[in-house]
């Protein structure tokens, strides 16, 4: 199925750039670092695929705040936890990996590269590991580096 498709099925647009942030929402998973750097993306939407767990319901609360006031909220989607992270994984144009400590497994950095794509990784909270023949920024600006995604 095209990813136009796909994207519609999901209630995704399907002519914009798309970002996804997968994961459990709580601080040093950087979805608040995320937001601030899509809002410099013009015309961008990202996608956060996870919820909050245990108590971290007020971060949650947050995050949609933030969006708000940033005034981006309708181009940010709160998908909640997903059994089929792949299939949303699959309609991404681009994976961001924004933690800001360090991850102890980072699978979806694995998880992205395996569905062949681009990934942006913080340099604060990168799995160290192989990254052969795919696309990952590491050690690197996200605020500069979705811009510079958004244009491969």
């Amino acid at each position: 199925m095209p990813i136009n498709e796909r994207r519609a099925a999901l209630g995704l647009p399907t002519n914009a750039f798309v970002v996804g942030l997968f994961g459990r929402f709580t601080a040093w998973k950087g979805q608040h670092v995320a937001l601030d750097a899509i809002a410099r993306v013009p015309d961008a939407h990202f996608v956060l695929v996870g919820d909050a767990l245990f108590d971290e319901t007020d971060y949650a609360q947050s995050l949609r705040a933030q969006a708000r006031a940033l005034g981006i909220e309708e181009r940010v989607h709160f998908a909640g936890f997903q059994h089929g992270a792949a299939s949303w994984m699959n309609t991404m144009d681009v994976v961001e990996h924004a933690s800001t400590q360090p991850d102890p497994l980072g699978l979806v950095i694995v998880e992205s590269m395996a569905a062949g794509k681009p990934v942006i990784a913080s340099n604060d909270g990168t799995a160290p590991g192989p990254k052969a023949d795919v696309d990952v920024d590491v050690d690197v600006d996200v605020d500069v580096d979705l811009t510079l995604a958004r244009h491969r």
